[in-house]
């Protein structure tokens, strides 16, 4: 995720203005949202001798929150400042686990994962947490994960309740998260603890395939992405392909991107117009392509698009 609003505000110009010009700025920067509420206030108003009815006037109110954008953005940045705590808690962890699972046969290390990675899912997500709800009017597990992505967006809710450090942030006062912010700030501690423990369990799953994540997964929440910047109209396996065949670029990006697109239209898998898959691939993948122009006849092109034709079919199989 792009950062967009570390040191978006000027502290200086900022604390000139009053308390309501100062609401304005940050609506209009999109740090806080405004809503109106429709509040329902009853009264008593007597109508003739002995009769009486009950009234309830609309009382509109407009209530201001910390918009969920720029508390997207602030707790990436958290992750990305703190990265050498977590990187670090990880970096231990597979230590002693390399260690305590040298020359142990799969079937015992795959036992010691699960173990492993259930005592700290509990950690973080309190026992039994989230974890039934009800579809269809059943009850059904839910994925861990799922589970996970819930603590997340619980822990960026609670950066709500206390709005004051996350102003050195907007001010792009990166010092102030230093070693002391973290040791006076509990909330702060608690994340740190929960990523560090979510990257573990990441990468534990990613090794064991436990369970289905798509949430964490990088490669599962770049197809499920591009699925969407193409409106969903691409087949599932086809957006599959496309992220392997991109992310498998080294060199020559134009002349391999171009080479895909002529071969999914050769082999008609997605009807999709090359704007259309440009841009998604530009966005989503870091590229800065111009038009993608069918090449003239070479022997190289050719080779390249039947390379893609022969890909997709080991690809499908």
């Amino acid at each position: 995720m792009e950062n967009t609003f570390f040191g978006i505000i000027n502290e200086n110009e900022f604390q000139k203005l009053d308390t309501k010009d100062k609401e304005n700025y940050l609506i209009k920067n999109n740090i806080l949202e405004a809503n109106l509420v429709i509040q329902f206030e009853g009264t008593l108003e007597k109508t003739g001798i002995g009769e009486s009815r009950l009234r309830f006037p609309l009382q509109p109110k407009r209530e201001v929150s910390i918009s969920s954008i720029a508390i997207n953005n602030y707790y990436q940045f958290l992750i990305e400042i703190y990265t050498p705590i977590i990187e670090g808690e990880f970096i231990m962890f597979r230590r002693d686990y390399e260690k305590d699972n040298f020359a142990i046969e799969n079937d015992k290390k795959r036992k010691y994962a699960l173990k492993i990675f259930n005592n700290k899912f509990e950690k973080v997500c309190k026992k039994g947490y989230d974890v039934m709800i009800i579809e269809n009017n059943q009850y059904t597990l839910k994925n861990h994960f799922s589970s996970l992505d819930k603590e997340r967006n619980d822990l960026k809710a609670k950066l709500t309740e206390d709005p004051t450090h996350i102003m050195p942030f907007l001010y792009g006062r990166k010092e102030f998260y230093n070693h002391d912010f973290i040791q006076q700030n509990d909330l702060i501690k608690l994340i740190i603890t929960f990523e560090s423990t979510l990257k573990i369990l990441t990468w534990i799953n990613l090794e064991f395939k436990f369970t289905e994540d798509n949430y964490f997964d990088e490669d599962r929440l770049k197809i499920r992405e591009l699925s969407d910047r193409l409106n969903n109209q691409v087949p599932f396996r086809v957006i599959q392909f496309i992220h392997k065949c991109i992310t498998d670029i080294e060199v020559d990006k134009y002349a391999h991107v171009t080479s895909l697109f002529i071969a999914i239209k050769t082999l008609n898998l997605a009807k999709i117009k090359e704007v259309d898959f440009r841009k998604a691939i530009n966005e989503l993948y870091g590229f800065n392509l111009s038009r993608l122009k069918k090449p003239s006849f070479s022997y190289s092109s050719n080779e390249r698009i039947d390379s893609f034709i022969k890909k997709w079919e080991k690809f499908k199989s």
